[in-house]
């Protein structure tokens, strides 16, 4: 478990590592790209996948671990295709 502060408030969420990560991604932009997205929807108003409840997380990071628990799926770029 990473505990980080951010802006004075304590967060507590498994981080995992970019190399566990690029497991689920074919290269880091690929991985960027997705983790954004989804990042993106929490911040419009997706409800997250994982529980946490009571703490503060920034969006990114529920994304990432949403990702990492394999709570969502995506589909590979082919021929120069988005994510």
């Amino acid at each position: 478990v990473i505990k980080r502060t951010f802006r004075g408030r304590n967060m507590i969420m498994n981080c995992p590592n970019t190399t566990q990560m690029l497991t689920k991604a074919e290269c880091k932009y690929e991985l960027v790209t997705v983790v954004s997205k989804r990042a993106k929807q929490i911040i419009d108003g997706a409800k997250p996948l994982i529980d946490c409840e009571g703490k503060e997380v920034r969006p990114v990071i529920i994304a990432i671990n949403e990702l990492y628990q394999d709570k969502y799926t995506f589909h590979h770029a082919q021929d120069g295709n988005q994510a």
